[in-house]
């Protein structure tokens, strides 16, 4: 089989949907390193080049989730309301959520529910806020 080469953007984004995408299907636990790169045909050792774990590519699932949410509550109007703002802000949380297909499905941190993945979570609530704080506590 000949080498394909791909932009480094363009193949993480690859490893990112495929790993949601089994995430989803089969669920975190069910889903291997090596069932994500046979997903997209790729050697192993190119997972490990982009990402050093599973952890980490799960850390850019919801990465990429929140950076959808920021983008929508950089539109909101900052002069309104409080209230009004934060009713803005909430229909985003939404609309992201509820898009269909691999970016921003409400579906994707499903497979974390479990209380064994608690560590998991938390991780991932550490970068929402992380990254949403700036939204919801600094004057803009």
């Amino acid at each position: 089989m000949a080498r394909v080469t791909k932009d480094p953007q363009e193949r993480t984004n690859e490893l990112i949907d495929a790993a949601e995408e089994l995430f989803l299907t089969n669920g975190y636990d069910k889903t291997s390193v090596s069932d994500i790169v046979k997903k997209i045909g790729v050697a192993q050792g190119t997972f490990y080049y982009y990402f050093q774990t599973k952890e980490e590519i799960l850390d850019a699932i919801a990465v990429r989730y929140f950076t959808m949410i920021m983008r929508e509550c950089d539109k909101i109007d900052r002069c309104q309301p409080a209230p009004q703002q934060l009713r803005l802000m909430f229909q985003a949380l939404f609309r992201v959520s509820m898009h269909p297909g691999k970016q921003g499905n409400s579906r994707v941190f499903r497979y974390l529910f479990p209380e064994k993945h608690f560590h998991l979570l938390e991780r991932i609530e550490q970068r929402g806020y992380e990254m949403l704080g700036s939204v919801f506590f600094e004057d803009h």
